[in-house]
C-alpha cells in the first residue's frame, strides 16, 4: 500500500479493519454512546496516540501488545471478554448499518465495529486460574 491516509481502524502495524467511505450514510448512524460507554475502562487504557476527540480511532492503539497491557493494568480479563461480548450482541441487535460515537469521535459500519470488538476479545489474555 502507499503511504498516506488509509480509511479503516489500525490494529498492528501494518494490519487494518478497511472501511468505507460513509460520508452518503452518515444521517443514517445510530448513536451509540450509550452501549460503548460500558467500555470506558478499556477505551480509556487503548487512547495512548492522541485523544480520541482528535484524532478519532487514530489516537486508540489497538495492536495485540496494547490490549494485552491494558486488560493486565485493569486486571479485569474475565470481565473485559464479557463486556465486549454484550456491547457485541447489543450492537448487532440495532437496526442500523452505520453507527456514530462522539467518545470513540467515529462514524462506523457494523461490520467495522464488530470486526473491532471482535478484535479486542481475541487479543485479552487468557484469564488465570485462580
Amino acid at each position: 500500500m502507499k503511504a498516506g491516509k488509509r480509511n479503516g481502524i489500525r490494529i498492528g502495524p501494518d494490519q487494518w479493519i478497511d472501511e468505507a467511505d460513509l460520508t452518503a450514510q452518515r444521517h443514517l448512524a445510530v448513536d451509540i454512546d450509550g452501549l460503548v460507554s460500558k467500555l470506558e475502562v478499556l477505551w480509556g487504557a487503548l487512547e495512548t496516540e492522541c485523544e480520541a476527540r482528535c484524532c478519532g480511532f487514530g489516537a486508540f492503539d489497538f495492536g495485540p501488545a496494547a490490549i494485552q497491557r491494558a486488560a493486565i493494568k485493569l486486571a479485569s480479563t474475565q470481565d473485559l471478554g464479557r463486556k465486549l461480548g454484550k456491547l457485541r450482541t447489543d450492537l448487532a441487535a440495532l437496526a442500523a448499518d452505520v453507527y456514530i460515537s462522539k467518545r470513540l469521535n467515529c462514524y462506523c459500519s457494523r461490520r467495522a465495529m464488530d470486526a473491532l470488538l471482535c478484535h479486542l476479545q481475541q487479543h485479552l489474555p487468557a484469564p488465570s486460574a485462580a
